[in-house]
């Protein structure tokens, strides 16, 4: 009897911990029959009791515990990318726990071919491809089901940003040495046109929402606007007095902001260039801004040089912030996705999805071995781009889609 028990111990501990754990559940075998033939059943049994439930806790213990020593589910698609679901977490401002719903996103697959770091990164309307801009020089435009790159094409030396027009029938792409935007045909990657006038690198590019209108913002603490067909300059904005990082106009069309390193975020009339509104941050440097689906929201990730995050505003009123999460991490860029339902931020290699209601984490996405700094969703929301200094980009299905909830700032802070 005692060495049926020792046999079974064995096998059992041997099938959940592996073979590495085979010399524990032979000792256990051992000193389980020892003390049934010396001690007597009754001392046999509570003993065995007592180890049955040490490897149960054991098992529970080894088969939750991560390398941050944190429950989490983590799991991958294939090598190169993994996903950390996020248990219960809460940000700094006690706005609280929560889930957008749904699946997290999944790792598909990784697109090397950049010998620089992927500075922007933009799909075509369809999300059939995916174009990348880099310091390496170049931009490519990628198959996203097989993978495959075109042939690359020059978008100036230190190209740094990426857009596609609505309709995806043009490339924008800024650089960072020549001081010039460019305009490409999409289905070849042919120079349409050249817009000069910034006279310092070009940080960020944006098509407006019926695609007439091109923004771009520079080291030279301006934005512009201008005639996308024609590439000519409609209007010169002015008023920061650092790099302007980012831009983003508001899904109506009419609204402009723009992120800038002297810590405002600028709203300007995209029509006629007039200044709107100044938020006032608090930060010294604002690193990215966006626009939640419905307009209703602005939310833009930046610094202070020790403390950062997420903060909202009503973007109708430009007023106090609503909420500020996770003010304990320093984030490269944030967008929302197209159902309104998340929101993405990079920090150093990861990429971070959040609740946009509650401002909660819901996952993250591991797989990049440097800093991420752009990020993009297909329009249908189902597919992410992230990519970064490592050169790569990766791509993640996801489970948004169109037409979702409404947006509203996270809960349970008041403005």
């Amino acid at each position: 009897m005692a060495g049926a028990i020792a046999a079974l111990v064995f096998v059992l501990v041997t099938l959940a911990l592996g073979a590495f754990a085979a010399a524990a559940a032979l000792l256990i075998g051992a000193v389980v029959a020892a003390l049934w033939r010396g001690r007597g059943r009754a001392v046999a049994t509570v003993v065995a009791a007592v180890l049955a439930a040490a490897v149960v806790a054991g098992l529970i213990w080894y088969n939750s515990d991560d390398d941050n020593g944190q429950a989490s589910s983590s799991g991958s698609a294939s090598s190169g990318g993994s996903v950390e679901v996020a248990a219960g977490t809460k940000d700094s401002t006690g706005i609280g726990s929560g889930s957008a719903g749904g699946a997290v996103p999944a790792f598909v697959r990784t697109l090397t071919g950049h010998t620089g770091e992927v500075t922007g990164l933009a799909f075509l309307p369809t999300g059939a491809k995916l174009v990348s801009s880099s310091n390496d020089s170049t931009s490519r435009v990628w198959d996203v089901a097989s993978g495959a790159s075109g042939t690359p094409f020059t978008s100036g030396r230190g190209g740094y940003c990426v857009a596609v027009s609505p309709n995806g029938v043009t490339i924008a792409t800024g650089g960072n040495a020549d001081q010039s935007a460019r305009l490409w045909t999409a289905d070849g990657g042919r120079n349409a046109a050249t817009l000069t006038g910034h006279t310092a690198w070009i940080h960020a590019v944006a098509f407006s929402p019926d695609g007439n209108t091109l923004a771009t913002g520079s080291f030279d603490a301006t934005a512009r606007l201008w005639e996308a067909r024609t590439g000519k300059t409609k209007v010169v904005l002015q008023g920061h007095t650092k790099v302007v990082y980012d831009l983003a106009f508001s899904p109506d069309g009419k609204t402009l902001a723009t992120a800038s390193g002297d810590g405002t975020i600028r709203l300007w009339d995209a029509a006629t260039g007039g200044a709107l509104r100044t938020i006032t941050t608090g930060w010294t440097t604002v690193s990215s801004v966006a626009y939640s689906p419905d307009g209703t929201t602005i939310a833009a990730v930046g610094t202070d040089g020790s403390t950062g995050g997420i903060r909202f505003w009503n973007s109708g009123t430009a007023a106090q912030s609503l909420a500020t999460v996770d003010a304990s991490y320093n984030a490269e860029v944030v967008r929302y996705s197209p159902d309104g339902r998340h929101l993405v931020t990079a920090v150093g290699n990861d990429v971070r999805v959040l609740d946009a209601r509650t401002g909660a984490l819901t996952a993250t996405l591991r797989g990049h071995t440097d800093t991420v700094t752009s990020v993009a969703y297909s329009a249908d929301g189902t597919m992410l781009a992230t990519g970064g200094e490592d050169r790569t980009i990766r791509l993640w299905q996801t489970d948004s889609a169109p037409g979702g909830v409404p947006v509203q700032p996270p809960s349970g802070v008041g403005s």
